[in-house]
């Protein structure tokens, strides 16, 4: 396995840890959103919406970025498998 491999997984490790994150962040508010008290406060519902908008944003692009990670994974993974001499 080659450094850049090495440096891929651990980005990709990281990606994913922001990932769930920002899910888990995602879901909170959401969850927040139907308590009744909530409901009954227009000042808590805009602050939780512009949050949500917010935090799906972020899910958006880290799943892009974790998409274009898995993509830089797969073409150094067919690029050192081409490398490799043939064992036969």
């Amino acid at each position: 396995m080659t450094d850049h491999q090495n440096q891929l997984e651990a980005l990709e490790m990281k990606v994913n840890a922001l990932q769930h994150q920002v899910t888990s962040q995602l879901e909170s508010v959401e969850h927040s959103l139907e308590y009744d008290w909530v409901k009954k406060d227009s000042l808590a519902q805009y602050y939780l919406q512009e949050q949500r908008q917010d935090v799906f944003v972020l899910t958006c692009v880290v799943q892009s970025i974790l998409t274009d990670v898995e993509y830089m994974m797969k073409e150094e993974k067919e690029k050192t498998e081409s490398n490799e001499p043939n064992h036969e």
